[in-house]
């Protein structure tokens, strides 16, 4: 076993020397220094490096690196010549195409796809080429990944390309993907539809071109409809222009533990203007002793009030919270995660919803969102050990052993003395070490040992 891996090490040390040349040539455009190494090795074996060897820091190959920095030529020679897998990912999951898409590389997309690169593909995030294309505004990038098979609707940490552009306010993105029959009331795991996005954005003319494009006006996600957000903000244009699209200000869904009403949440915001235009249309509530514009504003904002709120609000986290774990024992995770979620709108400061959304969405296999959430956890409570032992499990549905150790570590470093953190960590180191053996393969180590 010793024999093996000494002959493993040095043979990865003579790969790591070569490949660093390569990688540099790679980003640099240098298409003669290439042609230089592969001369000097075998062509099967030149192709197995450019497919092994990355940067430890970010995991891109030289594929990688030549897509991104839009070297063309470099990209044709090492797709044609030396037959690499066009289709590698970096630690981040992002394939060649992606980083050309990020970059707005348009002829190198062209040339990717041409090459049977998968536009599906997703980074741990979700993002596909045509998320990336929307971040940058690119019409012409958006047209081409979709006549190539991209995925109009798919799901990131940040919503489907749709959600993704209302929320940045990107007016024409917006109408391309309406134009192209993207789902004007797509709902992911942790954004509403992109009506909503679009009205937290303050995009007036998302709104407009999503109304007109049928979006509904009264669609609710976890006790918050369109009108609820528009009631926060200060421009009383979104909340007319709902009510004209035929948004219900006494809408209540069952469904929804919701609790406060539009109205309401115009009042909590100090918007008189809203409550001025919301007061007309909604059904009176009983709980107010004077039912005016005058007496919802003084009624939301005194002391006994907020006492009673805040009353009201932890005894709907507990019951939140047992509906949750409840679902957790039966196995019922989406619903579960839908109790976790409203429980996170409610009461936003609080991570361990977040924690045990996340934990949920690693039991049924949405490495995504569960990675999403651990991450959130981790950035607002870094001292916390389930926060990172909950970001490893997330990488674990990745099969990436390596940044699942990096968390399990540090989760480690944090509570050196939980059995579980200590164990999931060294499973995983043992899975990296397994996942790189199998990476570099037998016959790759025997051939770089005969130039040793």
């Amino acid at each position: 076993m010793t024999g093996v891996s000494l002959t493993f090490s040095n043979a990865m040390n003579f790969a790591s020397e070569t490949g660093s040349v390569i990688l540099e040539a790679g980003a640099t455009g240098d298409l003669a220094k290439l042609k230089e190494i592969k001369k000097k090795v075998d062509d099967v074996d030149f192709r197995r490096i450019c497919d092994v060897i990355n940067d430890l820091c970010t995991g891109r190959r030289v594929l990688h690196h030549a897509a991104e920095m839009g070297h063309f030529q470099v990209c044709k020679f090492l797709i044609e010549n030396a037959g690499v897998y066009i289709d590698v990912l970096t630690d981040k999951e992002d394939s060649p195409l992606m980083l050309a898409a990020k970059a707005e590389k348009v002829n190198i997309v062209k040339y990717l796809i041409s090459k049977g690169a998968e536009v599906q593909m997703s980074s741990d995030k979700g993002f596909t080429a045509l998320h990336y294309a929307v971040q940058k505004g690119n019409l012409e990038l958006m047209e081409l990944l979709l006549k190539s098979g991209a995925d109009i609707d798919a799901e990131s940490v940040d919503g489907t390309p749709l959600q993704y552009a209302a929320s940045c306010g990107s007016v024409e993105a917006v109408k391309f993907l309406l134009k192209n029959n993207a789902e004007p009331d797509a709902i992911t795991s942790f954004f509403g539809s992109p009506l909503i996005s679009a009205i937290k954005s303050r995009s007036f003319e998302c709104m407009e071109l999503l109304l007109k494009g049928k979006a509904d006006p009264n669609q609710y996600l976890y006790g918050l409809n369109t009108l609820s957000h528009a009631a926060k903000e200060g421009d009383t244009r979104y909340l007319n222009r709902l009510i004209e699209a035929g948004a219900d200000p006494s809408l209540v869904n069952s469904s929804n533990h919701c609790f406060l009403q539009p109205v309401e949440h115009a009042a909590l915001a100090h918007n008189p203007g809203g409550v001025e235009i919301l007061f007309p249309k909604t059904k009176r509530i009983p709980r107010y002793p004077n039912w005016s514009v005058d007496g919802i504003l003084a009624y939301c904002h005194s002391e006994e009030t907020n006492t009673e709120r805040e009353k009201y609000t932890k005894g709907y986290l507990e019951v939140v919270d047992d509906l949750g774990k409840s679902a957790v024992k039966s196995k019922d995770y989406l619903a579960a995660i839908a109790f976790y979620t409203e429980a996170a709108v409610v009461d936003p400061l609080n991570i361990k919803w977040l924690a045990n959304r996340s934990l949920c969405f690693a039991r049924i296999g949405r490495g995504v969102p569960a990675l999403r959430d651990a991450e959130e956890c981790v950035r607002h409570s870094p001292k916390w050990p389930k926060a990172h032992y909950r970001e490893g499990s997330a990488w674990l549905l990745f099969e990436n052993y390596y940044m699942a150790a990096r968390a399990f570590g540090e989760a480690s470093k944090l509570d050196p003395n939980d059995k579980e953190i200590l164990k999931a960590l060294k499973d995983a180191q043992c899975k990296y070490i397994s996942k790189v053996v199998v990476y570099c393969p037998m016959e790759t180590i025997d051939f770089i040992n005969q130039y040793l």
